[in-house]
């Protein structure tokens, strides 16, 4: 571990690190987003809820572990994860309204699944849902457009 980090510790210092740091304190106000396709199941599987017996936390994004719900049954998710509604220029504008400077959002979660387009695996919204479109590239973009980092 000392190792790790004597490693780590100048990296740390590297004036990109400073400025993103000095960058991400300034913003001080932004919007964090856990998405994926775990949001599908609203806490609930099969019935039961994420409160009910299982391990892990007890938090959404964990229902795969929690209700320990094999890979390929959770991967079935993918087939029904279809957002037709969203609109990465809305949430930009919602997130501009309220005051806000940054948008963070779970690109991949533990659950593998991600919501860009990947060389790596096909298991994203791209290649695996009936939605097919990259919603990182389209939020990364809006929020260009919109001046929200």
């Amino acid at each position: 571990m000392i190792k790790l980090h004597e490693l780590w510790k100048p990296l740390n210092a590297s004036p990109a690190k400073q400025r993103g740091r000095e960058r991400f304190n300034g913003n001080k106000y932004g919007m964090f987003i856990h998405w994926g396709l775990y949001s599908q199941c609203g806490g609930v599987w099969k019935g039961e809820r994420m409160e009910e017996g299982g391990t892990g936390p007890k938090v959404a994004e964990w229902i795969m572990r929690r209700k320990e719900i094999p890979r390929a049954e959770y991967a079935t998710l993918a087939k029904t994860f279809d957002p037709a509604k969203f609109d990465a220029d809305e949430w930009v504008s919602i997130a501009k309204a309220a005051g806000m400077k940054y948008m963070v959002i779970t690109s991949k979660h533990h659950d593998g699944f991600a919501l860009f387009d990947s060389e790596v695996s096909d298991f994203n919204v791209v290649k695996a849902t009936p939605f097919r479109r990259d919603i990182i590239r389209e939020l990364e973009q809006a929020c260009e457009r919109g001046g929200i980092a």
